[in-house]
C-alpha cells in the first residue's frame, strides 16, 4: 500500500546517522561486558532481484516441494517466482513456472484452493481496471494459466481495488473460501464492501451479496486488511478487519463472529474503542495460554499511538477473564516511533531469537527523512525494540523463513520505493539468521 501525504516539513523528526543493532540474549546467559551480537546478516548475493521491477508483496513457501523455501514477489511487473537451490542461491525461474502476461500485482497469495494438496497462487492486482486472478498449481512447481476472481463492487474508479485477502474454511465444508478487504487509506475512490465468495471444492467461487450487504460492511470506509483465527475457541473461523480513513480521523476495526456457515455476526463490541488507521493485523498467541491475541499496524501520524490499538490481548485464560473480549496493552510495542517510521504498513511474526517468544517486524513506508524498519522481540504481551539497518524504504512487503535449513527464520524484505530518498530503492533485500 503506496500512500501520498502532505506533510508540513517541519514536522520531520531527526533520526541518528548510524543505528547499532541489537539482539537480546537470554538474560541469565548474558556476560556483563559482551558486545551486541548482530541478528542478521545481509546476503545481496543469494537472491539476484531486479530492482527496476520494484518489489511489492511476498509470499513464502516450498513451492517446487523439495524441502527448501521459496519465494513468489509481486512486482510492478508482474510475479516473479525465485527457486531455491540451496547453496547456489534462488534462481529466477518465472519464465517455466509462471505463465507468460501477467498483470501488474501488489500481493501473492498461497493456497491449496482446489484441495490437491498443492499450493495455488493468489494475485491481487494493482490495477483498478483488473480482477484478481488465481493460478492453480500444476503439480510440478509451476502454475496455470490465471482466472479472475469474482469481481469485488465496482466503484465511480473501476473495480474496488482489494487491499487483502485471505483463504479460510468459512462455510466448515473442508475447502478454503476466499475473503477480500477493499480499500485503501489514502485511496478514498477505492473504498467499496469487504467481500466473500464461497469454495465449490474445486477452486470455483460464488460471491456471498449477504455479506456485502450486511449493516457492518460500511461501502465508504476502507478496508485495509483481514486475518482469521477463532477467536472465541469455538471451532468457526472469525474474520478481523483492519480499517482507516482517508483524510482526518480514522475508522473502527472490525470483528465478525463465524455462525460456521458463512455468515458471520458483528461482535466489534469485543475491541477496544479505537478510531485509528489501522493497515493490517496478525494473530499470535502471545501468552502462550491457547487464546489469540492480535498486533496490529497502524498509523501513528494524525493519531498518536495512545489513541491506536496496537497490542490486543485476548482476555481469555491468562488474563482470567471472557475468551474473545480484547483489551489493548499500552506501551507494548512503541507507540512514539520517528516520523519517518510512523506509518506502518504491516506486521510480520516469527521466533527469530529462538527463546520461545514470538517477535514482530513492522513493515514501514519510509518519510523525510528516513529511517530503519523496527524489530521488536517479544516478552509476552510486552516487546523490546532492536533495530538493524534495513536502509529506508517503502517496505511494501516481507516473510520470515528458514532459507538456508538451519533451523531459525531468516528475512526477505522487498522495497517498493522510497519516499525519503533511500538507496535501496527497488530491491529485494535477503537476511540471514545468525542465531544458529
Amino acid at each position: 500500500m503506496l500512500l501520498t501525504l502532505a506533510l508540513p516539513i517541519a514536522a520531520v523528526a531527526a533520526v541518528p546517522q548510524t543505528i547499532t543493532q541489537v539482539r537480546r540474549a537470554p538474560q541469565a546467559a548474558r556476560p556483563a561486558a559482551s558486545a551486541p551480537v548482530p541478528l542478521f546478516r545481509e546476503d545481496a548475493t543469494l537472491l539476484p532481484f531486479d530492482p527496476t521491477l520494484f518489489g511489492r508483496g511476498v509470499a513464502a513457501a516450498d513451492v517446487t516441494l523439495d524441502g527448501r523455501l521459496d519465494f513468489i514477489i509481486a512486482t510492478s511487473g508482474g510475479a516473479v517466482l525465485f527457486v531455491n537451490h540451496g547453496d547456489l542461491g534462488f534462481v529466477d525461474e518465472s519464465a517455466t513456472r509462471l505463465p507468460a502476461g501477467l498483470n501488474t500485482s501488489f500481493k501473492p497469495i498461497l493456497a491449496d484452493v482446489d484441495g490437491d494438496g498443492d499450493l495455488d497462487l493468489t494475485l491481487l492486482s494493482a490495477d483498478l481496471f483488473l480482477p484478481d486472478v488465481l493460478l492453480l498449481a500444476d503439480g510440478a512447481g509451476g502454475f496455470g494459466a490465471p482466472t479472475p476472481l469474482p469481481v469485488t463492487s465496482a466503484s465511480a474508479f473501476g473495480v474496488a481495488h482489494a487491499s487483502d485477502a485471505e483463504w479460510v474454511d468459512v462455510d466448515g465444508d473442508g475447502d478454503l473460501d476466499l475473503v477480500r478487504s477493499v480499500g485503501e487509506s489514502g485511496h478514498a475512490q477505492n473504498a467499496g464492501p469487504a467481500s466473500l465468495a464461497l469454495n465449490d471444492g474445486a477452486g470455483g467461487l460464488t460471491p456471498r451479496s449477504d455479506f456485502e450487504v450486511a449493516t457492518w460492511n460500511d461501502p465508504n470506509v476502507a478496508t485495509t486488511g483481514v486475518a482469521f483465527l477463532d477467536v472465541n475457541l469455538d471451532g468457526r473461523q472469525d474474520l478481523f478487519f483492519t480499517r482507516a480513513q482517508p483524510g482526518p480521523g480514522g475508522a473502527s476495526n472490525l470483528m465478525l463472529l463465524g455462525a460456521g456457515d458463512g455468515t458471520f455476526v458483528d461482535a466489534s463490541a469485543s475491541l477496544p474503542v479505537f478510531e485509528d488507521d489501522s493497515f493490517d493485523a496478525i494473530p499470535l498467541d502471545l501468552e502462550g495460554d491457547g487464546d489469540m491475541d492480535l498486533v496490529v499496524a497502524n498509523s501513528l501520524i494524525a493519531i498518536s499511538g495512545a489513541d491506536s490499538g496496537d497490542v490486543l490481548v485476548n482476555q481469555g485464560f491468562a488474563q482470567g477473564g471472557r475468551v474473545g473480549s480484547f483489551l489493548d496493552a499500552p506501551g507494548a510495542i512503541d507507540e512514539a516511533p520517528t516520523f519517518a517510521e510512523a506509518l506502518r504498513l504491516g506486521p510480520i511474526a516469527g521466533d527469530v531469537d529462538l527463546d520461545g517468544r514470538i517477535d514482530v517486524m513492522m513493515r514501514v513506508h519510509d518519510l523525510p527523512p528516513g529511517g530503519h524498519q523496527p524489530l521488536f522481540l517479544g516478552r509476552g504481551t510486552q516487546f523490546e525494540r532492536a533495530i538493524f539497518p534495513t536502509g529506508t524504504m517503502i517496505t511494501a512487503g516481507g516473510a520470515f523463513g528458514d532459507v538456508d535449513g538451519d533451523g531459525d527464520l531468516d528475512l526477505l524484505l522487498t522495497s517498493a520505493g522510497s519516499a525519503a530518498g533511500g538507496t535501496t530503492l527497488g530491491r529485494a533485500l535477503l537476511y540471514i539468521n545468525q542465531t544458529r
